[in-house]
């Protein structure tokens, strides 16, 4: 409940609780984290490294898509929900809010995840090589 309180200070679409923003939160809850949960279990184990990466890929791929529509959402509405006050006002709520958690903060969701998927991309390709040399 305080995550919500925090993140309704952050952006006003929580508390009118936004139908995109909904829909990428469920989707956040109920699929990337148990995904993520099943990767680091398969991970920690070391089972099927072919299937850990595609699911890397998938999970990082369904983070990046739902960067984009949380942003591009805002960004259509000209970042009503966000900017407090004018975007270009700096306060330090304004600065703190607008400008460090999502200016900021929002290009790490989409540049981390396209590094996962490079990194599972070569381990992949190593590792369909590796059989391939050995068949």
């Amino acid at each position: 409940m305080r995550l919500f309180q925090k993140y309704s200070e952050l952006d006003l679409r929580y508390p009118l609780q936004e139908p995109t923003l909904m829909t990428i939160s469920a989707i956040e809850f109920f699929i990337m984290g148990p995904l993520c949960v099943w990767i680091a279990l398969r991970i920690k184990y070391q089972r099927n490294e072919i299937l850990t990466n595609y699911l890397i890929g998938i999970t990082s791929a369904i983070q990046i898509m739902g960067t984009i529509f949380f942003v591009a959402n805002e960004w259509s509405r000209n970042f009503k929900d966000v900017c407090q006050q004018s975007c270009f006002t700096y306060t330090f709520e304004n600065i703190f809010y607008f400008w460090i958690f999502f200016v900021a903060a929002n290009p790490v969701w989409i540049i981390v995840p396209l590094l996962c998927i490079r990194t599972a991309s070569i381990n992949l390709q190593n590792k369909l090589e590796g059989k391939s040399k050995r068949a």
